[in-house]
């Protein structure tokens, strides 16, 4: 039996799904909650499900799946309103770039179907990136820093604005956030699993948008986030450190906050001091860091806020 599904949110529900989504969400982390939506996984069978599909992710195992996925897009008779593919990393290889070069607009890679990342990543084993660069991508996600992708040059993307980077311990100093900040038209960094304490150094001071996720060191250094004068969007989620209000106080255009999963917030009373601040989203905090009676002041200010 095949297994797939699509997902389009009816008028309505878009329409509420999109108030208590962050600009981040909506449009770079997860831009295919906008798009009509095909899951595949493996055994699917049917070429008609890709008929009206905007946004394909396929999260299966199988090698045959996988071409048969890539030859249907590859044909040009399906898939012709495509805008976003998420697909493993030894999935590029079977693709014709060359026909998606001026639809495309995401692009989210993720974890091989075979072996696994850390392997291909020390051994220098990753696949080669299309010398055809595609020229309307907006948003990218790669499973693996850059340092040792030798075929992929982050620079050659002319429309991209936001990109998502796995460093862990492959990239413990963040040279991949430098590498790509040399592309001047990214506004925006995902940044998952960083470990090292100063990896905010290496990213431009210009940009507009930041999340981190998953952020183990217990000494992170937050006060980099002061640099970024420009800042509209900062998500914050899960993450083994205080965090200081005070450390990016002077952000004064920050428009949309999300803070999750920390262990404590110091200095919480400091966020009435964001005046352009229009969605703020607090939860998974370990210590209690407003009075209910604040909390309830912030509600009435800012246009959306929360605490989970």
């Amino acid at each position: 039996m095949a297994r797939w599904r699509r997902t389009a949110l009816a008028p309505r529900a878009a329409k509420k799904h999109a108030d208590i989504m962050t600009t981040i969400q909506k449009y770079f982390y997860a831009p295919q909650s906008n798009l009509i939506t095909t899951i595949l996984d493996d055994g699917w069978s049917s070429e008609d499900i890709l008929e009206n599909c905007e946004a394909l992710i396929y999260s299966g195992s199988s090698i045959d799946d996988a071409r048969k996925i890539m030859e249907c897009i590859n044909s040009g008779s399906k898939c012709r309103n495509l805008k976003m593919l998420s697909i493993p990393i030894d999935m590029i290889e079977f693709l014709d770039w060359k026909g998606l070069r001026y639809k495309l607009k995401h692009l989210h890679i993720n974890e091989p179907m075979r072996g696994g990342i850390w392997d291909a990543y020390i051994n220098n084993a990753l696949p080669d990136f299309s010398k055809i660069f595609l020229d309307n991508l907006e948003t990218m996600r790669v499973p693996c820093p850059l340092v040792k992708w030798k075929s992929f040059d982050v620079t050659k993307f002319r429309s991209l604005k936001w990109i998502g980077v796995e460093l862990e311990e492959m990239d413990r100093l963040g040279q991949s956030l430098e590498i790509a900040s040399k592309n001047n038209n990214i506004i925006g960094f995902d940044i998952f699993d960083p470990k090292g304490r100063d990896i905010l150094r290496q990213l431009r001071p210009d940009l507009l948008g930041l999340a981190i996720y998953r952020q183990t060191s217990r000494s992170f250094n937050f006060f980099e986030l002061s640099r970024f004068m420009e800042l509209k969007y900062l998500r914050l989620t899960g993450g083994a450190s205080e965090i200081n209000i005070d450390d990016f106080l002077n952000l004064e255009n920050l428009e949309e906050l999300e803070i999750i999963s920390y262990p404590s917030i110091k200095n919480a009373r400091k966020l009435f001091d964001f005046k352009a601040l229009r969605y703020l989203r607090i939860g998974g905090i370990r210590s209690k860091y407003l009075s209910n009676a604040e909390e309830k002041e912030l509600k009435k200010i800012i246009g959306f806020c929360k605490f989970d």
